[in-house]
């Protein structure tokens, strides 16, 4: 999920590339689709921690207008536990298998079921119980997993290669918008009456109507669109490539490589840290006597810090890369593998995090203070993803889906477990110093802990994995699963 506004990165890329006279076209609606889509799924995830917030507001307690409810943070972690856990869960079947049923059903799909599970919620919260709770949460985690692989497969339908190279930023960047004004409007609907029943109803208004819209006025593919002009039908039938053919490899010999681990570790810290901000901020600046609103907008701030930080920085990380990492692995001496931009980076980015619990000393006068620090360890962060996630772009070529899909799913799921931590650590005293030390103590270790395992087994070189091509004879793809399968049958000679 803290990448997700990042695969851009690992799409494949166009070299040379004739680029044709631009004009605008249904195409480009349709991207705009995309685009407001992203920003919808974005809207889920930065309420999370608000909306969190607002079910348990003790200054509403004697609110007779909504229900609010007692529960403890450990209570609190269980359920973002269940949203972020839904989410790991489905990534891998929603990137092998939801891309066949086409990018609009899915994109309808993830609206319409995260709409109705959020009109859903204040029912099920006020007169469910914790498993019902649970069970929704578990189930709209779910429908965001679908998001990614919908939009690359509508990108590789609508675009040309070199409009893909130029507005599938825009289509993955949308969901990290979305958070950056969700975590403020979130904060500001909670003051209303409705308080944070209307963020639910808010949210199922806004999705339910996209998915209408979505299902209605978009298609997956220009050959579905009615209103798509013969001219332009010609034009992207001539110029957009979208292959079936991929090189796929065993996942088995993807585990067996120590590269791999490297980065998938160093991606676990990230993913906390993410998730961290996420959830855990808004609450720690409660401590310093804030409003729901105001921590809130204070929380979005460093997000956009965070994708400053790393559209800023990475054209000097690459110039640095191109001057120390050589392009054939004769040249590669200890000396230069020892510099390696990308290690020095997540060892710079690591190293602002050990600074992390300071921030318990500067509870609950030095708000200022406390809120540049938190934005100094958020822009860390974007430098985190210009180290170990470039880094996992070098190091694979053919077969970097898979890389990438297992590497998210590693650090996903380890990372949804860090709401039942933070929970078990603030349980009932959310305002106490010693806690919160406590668990910035933790978020350290772990960094440490990550950064150690990645600077010892990551490096400059492709991972020396077996890679092949396996088709169907109506000439699409074998997934991974049923590749293990066909080199079992192949063992027994029974092929």
């Amino acid at each position: 999920m803290d990448v997700e506004f990042l695969k851009y990165r690992f799409e494949e890329k166009y070299e040379n590339v004739t680029p044709h006279k631009f004009k605008i076209g249904v195409r480009h609606l349709q991207i705009l689709y995309m685009i407001v889509i992203s920003i919808v799924v974005g809207l889920h995830r930065g309420s999370v921690g608000a909306t969190m917030l607002a079910l348990t507001d003790e200054s509403r307690l004697n609110d007779t207008y909504i229900k609010i409810h007692t529960w403890d943070r450990s209570t609190q972690g269980i359920f973002l536990f269940a949203f972020f856990f839904g989410y790991a869960a489905m990534i891998v079947p929603a990137e092998l298998w939801l891309r066949r049923i086409g990018g609009r059903y899915i994109q309808t799909a993830v609206l319409a079921v995260s709409g109705g599970l959020c009109a859903a919620m204040p029912t099920i919260i006020n007169r469910g119980d914790y498993s019902a709770v649970f069970s929704a949460q578990l189930f709209m985690g779910m429908a965001q997993s679908g998001l990614s692989p919908a939009n690359r497969c509508l990108l590789e339908k609508w675009l040309p290669p070199d409009e893909r190279n130029k507005f599938s930023w825009l289509v993955y960047g949308g969901v990290l918008f979305g958070i950056i004004i969700g975590l403020p409007v979130a904060g500001r609907v909670s003051e209303e009456e409705l308080g944070w029943e209307l963020i639910y109803y808010s949210l199922a208004m806004i999705s339910l109507s996209m998915a209408v819209i979505t299902f209605a006025l978009t298609a997956s593919s220009p050959d579905e669109h009615p209103a798509l002009g013969e001219s332009e039908k010609e034009f992207l039938e001539s110029v957009v490539t979208s292959s079936n053919k991929k090189n796929t490899v065993s996942w088995r010999e993807i585990f067996k490589s120590p590269q791999f681990w490297g980065i998938a570790f160093a991606h676990v810290f990230s993913n906390t840290a993410f998730i961290f901000y996420l959830t855990d901020v808004p609450l720690f600046l409660r401590i310093f006597r804030l409003t729901l609103r105001e921590s809130a907008c204070w929380a979005a701030v460093p997000f956009a810090i965070l994708w400053v930080t790393y559209m800023i920085m990475k054209p000097v990380v690459q110039l640095l890369v191109a001057c120390f990492v050589p392009n054939t692995y004769e040249d590669m001496s200890f000396s230069r593998q020892l510099v390696n931009p990308r290690k020095i980076v997540n060892f710079i980015s690591a190293a602002v995090f050990l600074f992390l619990p300071t921030l318990s000393a500067l509870v609950p006068d030095s708000l200022v203070s406390a809120f540049v620090l938190l934005l100094v360890i958020s822009a860390a962060l974007g430098l985190q993803y210009l180290g170990f996630l470039e880094n996992m772009s070098d190091a694979t070529d053919k077969y970097r889906d898979d890389v990438v899909m297992l590497c998210t799913t590693f650090a996903s799921v380890v990372g949804s477990f860090y709401p039942l931590i933070s929970g078990f650590i603030l349980r009932s005293d959310v305002s106490g110093v010693h806690n919160w030390k406590n668990l910035f103590l933790f978020l350290t270790t772990l960094c440490v802990v990550c950064n150690l395992i990645f600077f010892k087994f990551a490096t400059s070189y492709k991972m020396e994995i077996k890679s092949k091509v396996q088709t169907r004879p109506n000439n699409s793809v074998y997934s991974p699963i049923e590749m293990e399968i066909l080199s079992e049958k192949d063992k027994n000679g029974r092929l």
